[in-house]
This record gives C-alpha cells, structure tokens and sequence, in this order.
C-alpha cells in the first residue's frame, strides 16, 4: 500500500505482520484511510541508535493536524502523541487508539 508522506514523497507502507494477522497499527492505518482519503502516513526511520523503531506519522494536511503514534512491534499498548506538545496518552488496546486518533486528527 502506498500513502502519501507529509513532505509529498510517497511511501510503501509494509506491514511486518504474516497475511493473515495484520498487527493493530496495520488495522488503524487501515481504518483510518477508508476514513479519511487523504490522511498522510509515514512510518518515521531510525537513524540513531537512540532512536524507537515503531513510530508513525499520521497527518490531515487540510486540517493541519498530525498524530506520532508509537508501537515497538506495531501492536498495542501504544503511546500516542499530538502534535500540540499535550501529555502523550499511553493506550492499552487498539480501539481505544483509534478513537483518540481519530479525535485528534479532527
């Protein structure tokens, strides 16, 4: 699948997951897309060693919001991030996650 980054540049979202068993980011960028046509995902790269693989930028560039959503191995518990410098929320389970997300985002 590919989605459209914030900086224009499209990028191949790869799910680490078999077929079978989407993990829960996989499901919210999923849900999250049908919803919003042009929300725009990037998974953010490693550089560092410092740095936490498992993060994914979700933004609406017509509302100007953007969501870092944090997930080791891409499945819950997550640590969601607005884009407004507000406390992260850590979420137990997908749904939940995907409600704040969407919250969020509008």
């Amino acid at each position: 699948m590919l989605a459209l980054g914030v900086d224009g540049v499209f990028y191949e979202f790869v799910s680490h997951s078999p077929p079978m068993m989407p993990c829960d980011i996989d499901q919210i960028i999923e849900q999250l897309t049908a919803e919003f046509p042009h929300i725009h995902v990037r998974r953010l790269p490693v550089l560092q060693p410092t740095d936490e693989p498992g993060q994914w930028l979700l933004a609406l560039a017509d509302r100007g919001t953007q969501v870092q959503i944090e997930a080791h191995d891409g499945n819950a518990p997550f640590v969601i991030k607005p884009d407004l410098g507000a406390a992260p929320f850590r979420v137990p389970g997908m749904p939940h996650a995907l409600a704040i997300v969407r919250k969020l985002l509008l």
